[in-house]
C-alpha cells in the first residue's frame, strides 16, 4: 500500500484464492515470507520481513469417471457349462483429490439381503486414484431366476481420504435368468373301488426357477378306470372296473403324466393309484321251477344269483311261502319246497306259487328275491325204489327196478349216474332193467344211482345195489410127469407145484394127499385119520417129499388134490396122481465080503475091496444064500 507519510507507516495486504489452497491437506501449513524495504529517498532504507502463514484444510475426493454397473446371464438348460461356470464382471471408480498427500481407503455395503454371488474391492490405487470392484456368481446359483426375471443387486462403495472426506458411488449388478426345466416327481394315491380321486400330482413337483408356474398337460390312459386332466389335477374315476375286488383286496393302476413350466419346458413322471375293494351287496335273481302236486322240489336258487366280489360265498338265509301253499325250508344251502297235501285237489288245473327267499354274502350283505313255482296238476313224478341184486363172483347180474309212474299214459326213461368209483360195468337195458358185470374176481358190494324221468321231465332216483358173493377159482396143480422114485428110509421129492389163480388175497391154498400107505410119512402137513388123507397147507407145498419106512420095497399111487378156499367157505379144486416107486434100503448093507467068482480080466484081485463088475446071477444067489453084510459101491 502507499506509505503513510504523516503517520510514518506502510500497510500491507495478502490475498489468495481459496481454490489455490486446495492442494493443502488437513494439518498442512504453508509459510510465505515477504521482505518490505522502506526507502527515504536519500539512500537510507529500512527492511522488515512480513511472514504469511497459510493453514490447509481437508478437501473431499471427487469422482472423475466410473464403471458402476455389470451384468451376468444364466447359462440355458442343457447348454455346455450349465451349473459348472463361474460368472464374472468387474469395473473401476476413478476419483480425484486435491489433497495430494491423502491416503485413501474404500468399503462397500450391499443394499439388500439374500444377494447372490460375491462382491469384492481391490485395494485403492493411491497413485492412480482408482478403485476396482469385482463380482462373481456360480451359474447354479442363478437357477432360481426365471427366464423373464432380472435381479438387480446394488452395492454402495465409499472412498475415504482419511481426514473425513468421503465420496460414495453405487455399483449395480444385473443377474438375468434363463428357463430351467421343471422336475416331475412320482406320486401315489389310494381310494376305494367306487371313489373318484382328484390327485394334485403337481404338489410335489419341483422347478429350480422360483415362482415359475406349473401346468398339468397330459396323462396316459389307465388299464382300468379312466384318467383325465381337470383344473390342473389328475382325476381318476374307477367306474365299474374294480367292483370285483373283495373287501380289503386291492389293485394298483399306474399311469404317466406330463407337466410343463410357464415357459413350456416339460417333465413326465408316474402316478401309482391303489384301489381298495369294498364289499358289494349281492343281487338275488328271480327263479322259476315247476313240479307236480306231490313233488318235493330242491331248488338251487343261489345258482343264478350275482355278487361282483371275487371269491364271494353266498348263503341262503331264509325262505317263506303263503299259508296253504306248501312248506319251504333251507337244506344244504338250497331251497326245498314240499307241497304236502295242499295241491291234491288241483284237478286238471295248475297253480302258481310265489316263494320268497333271502340270501347273503360272507360279510352279511343281504338281498331278496322270489321263486315262481308252477304246480301242474297233470303230472306226478315217477316212483323209483332201491334195488338189491345178489349173485356170484364173475357172473352177470340181471336187475329189474320195478319203477313205475302213477300217471296213466306217462312214458319213462331210465339212466344212471356214471360217476364215482365202481367195481364193475352197468348196462342200461332201457326197459327199467340193468345188467351188471362185476370186475374179474371181484367180490363185495357195489352201488349205483339209477334215474327215472317221465315224459314231463319229472325225475326220481334210487339206489341200485349189488352184492357179489365170492366164488373160489380153481388153482393150478403140476406134478411133473407123475412118477417119482427113491429108496426106503430116505425122503423122495414129490415135485408138486400149486398156485392160486385168484390173487386178490381172499383165497387160501391147501393140498389133500390121499393114498399114502400106512407108515409112510409126508415132510409137511398132518394126517387126517378119518379121511385117510394128508392135509398140507399152501406154504408147505414147495419141496414136499414122502419117506417110506426102512426095509420097504413097494410102490404107491398118491392122489393129490389142490384146493382153493374162499373166506365164505366156497372152494374149487383140481386133482392129479403121482406114482411113487420105493426100492428097499436092505440091498445096500455094509461089511460083507464075498467071492463072486473069478473076476473079469483086469479086475482087482482082492474080493473084499475090489470094485467087481455086477453079475446079476451071482448077486441074486448071494442075497438068497448068504445072509451077510457087504460093502457095495455103485
Amino acid at each position: 500500500g502507499a506509505v503513510d507519510q504523516a503517520g510514518h507507516s506502510v500497510g500491507w495486504r495478502f490475498s489468495v484464492s481459496d481454490f489455490a489452497l486446495d492442494s493443502l491437506a488437513e494439518g498442512q501449513r504453508l509459510t510465505q515470507s515477504y521482505v518490505v524495504t522502506i526507502d527515504d529517498g536519500h539512500g537510507a532504507t529500512a527492511v522488515q520481513t512480513v511472514a504469511v502463514t497459510i493453514n490447509g484444510s481437508n478437501d473431499a475426493p471427487t469422482i472423475t469417471s466410473a464403471t458402476t454397473s455389470g451384468a451376468v446371464v444364466e447359462i440355458p438348460d442343457g447348454t455346455d457349462g450349465e451349473n459348472a461356470t463361474m460368472h464374472l464382471t468387474s469395473g473401476a471408480i476413478n476419483f480425484a483429490d486435491t489433497d495430494i498427500i491423502d491416503t485413501h481407503s474404500a468399503v462397500f455395503a450391499a443394499q439388500g439381503s439374500d444377494y447372490l454371488g460375491t462382491f469384492t474391492l481391490d485395494p485403492v490405487d493411491q497413485a492412480g486414484d482408482s478403485l476396482r470392484w469385482h463380482f462373481s456368481v456360480a451359474d447354479a446359483d442363478l437357477d432360481s431366476l426365471r427366464a423373464d426375471q432380472t435381479l438387480s443387486q446394488s452395492y454402495l462403495v465409499t472412498i475415504d481420504d482419511g481426514h473425513g472426506g468421503t465420496l460414495a458411488d453405487t455399483v449395480t449388478v444385473s443377474l438375468r435368468g434363463t428357463n430351467d426345466a421343471p422336475v416331475a416327481v412320482a406320486d401315489t394315491a389310494t381310494g376305494g373301488q367306487g371313489e373318484v380321486l382328484a390327485i394334485d400330482v403337481l404338489a410335489n413337483d419341483t422347478d429350480p426357477d422360483a415362482g415359475d408356474s406349473r401346468t398339468l398337460i397330459a396323462v396316459s390312459p389307465a388299464d382300468k378306470g379312466s384318467l383325465i386332466v381337470l383344473d390342473n389335477h389328475l382325476v381318476f374315476a374307477p367306474g365299474m372296473d374294480f367292483l370285483h375286488l373283495a373287501q380289503g383286496a386291492s389293485e394298483v393302476v399306474t399311469a404317466t403324466y406330463t407337466m410343463q413350466d410357464g415357459f413350456g419346458a416339460p417333465s413326465s413322471s408316474s402316478v401309482e393309484i391303489t384301489v381298495v375293494g369294498a364289499n358289494d351287496v349281492p343281487t338275488a335273481i328271480p327263479d322259476i321251477a315247476s313240479g307236480g302236486p306231490t313233488d318235493i322240489l330242491t331248488i338251487d336258487v343261489l345258482a343264478n344269483d350275482l355278487d361282483a366280489d371275487d371269491g364271494h360265498v353266498l348263503s341262503l338265509v331264509s325262505a317263506g311261502v303263503a299259508e296253504h301253499s306248501g312248506h319251504v325250508s333251507v337244506v344244504d344251502n338250497k331251497l326245498v319246497f314240499d307241497p304236502g297235501d295242499d295241491f291234491l285237489d288241483l284237478g286238471a288245473d295248475a297253480r302258481d306259487v310265489v316263494v320268497t327267499y333271502t340270501m347273503e354274502d360272507e360279510h352279511g350283505a343281504m338281498s331278496n328275491s322270489i321263486v315262481s313255482l308252477t304246480i301242474a296238476a297233470g303230472n306226478t313224478a315217477p316212483i323209483a325204489e332201491d334195488v338189491l341184486a345178489m349173485g356170484d363172483e364173475d357172473a352177470t347180474f340181471f336187475a329189474p327196478t320195478g319203477a313205475l309212474d302213477p300217471d296213466p299214459g306217462d312214458t319213462l326213461t331210465f339212466s344212471f349216474e356214471a360217476g364215482g368209483t365202481h367195481h364193475g360195468t352197468l348196462t342200461n337195458n332201457g326197459d327199467g332193467s340193468y345188467l351188471y358185470n362185476p370186475d374179474a374176481d371181484f367180490s363185495g358190494n357195489d352201488s349205483f344211482i339209477y334215474i327215472v324221468t317221465d315224459n314231463h321231465g319229472a325225475v326220481s332216483s334210487a339206489h341200485l345195489d349189488f352184492t357179489v358173493k365170492a366164488v373160489a377159482d380153481t388153482p393150478t396143480l403140476d406134478v411133473g410127469d407123475g412118477e417119482v422114485s427113491g429108496t426106503a428110509a430116505s425122503p423122495i421129492a414129490l415135485d408138486i407145484a400149486a398156485a392160486l389163480t385168484d390173487t386178490d388175497g381172499s383165497e387160501v391154498l391147501r393140498l389133500e394127499v390121499a393114498g399114502v400107505p400106512d407108515g409112510w410119512l409126508l415132510s409137511a402137513g398132518a394126517f387126517d385119520s378119518n379121511s385117510k388123507t394128508w392135509l398140507v397147507p399152501g406154504g408147505s407145498i414147495a419141496g414136499l417129499s414122502v419117506t417110506a419106512p426102512s426095509g420097504v420095497e413097494d410102490s404107491a399111487t398118491l392122489t393129490v388134490k389142490a384146493i382153493a378156499a374162499e373166506s365164505n367157505g366156497s372152494t374149487a379144486s383140481t386133482t392129479q396122481s403121482i406114482s411113487v416107486a420105493v426100492a428097499s434100503d436092505a440091498m445096500f448093507a455094509t461089511g460083507f465080503a464075498a467071492d463072486f467068482g473069478a473076476p473079469e480080466v483086469g479086475a482087482p484081485t482082492d474080493p473084499n475091496t475090489a470094485i467087481v463088475p455086477y453079475n446079476n446071477t451071482a448077486f441074486d444067489t448071494l442075497l438068497s444064500d448068504h445072509p451077510h453084510t457087504m460093502d457095495f459101491i455103485t
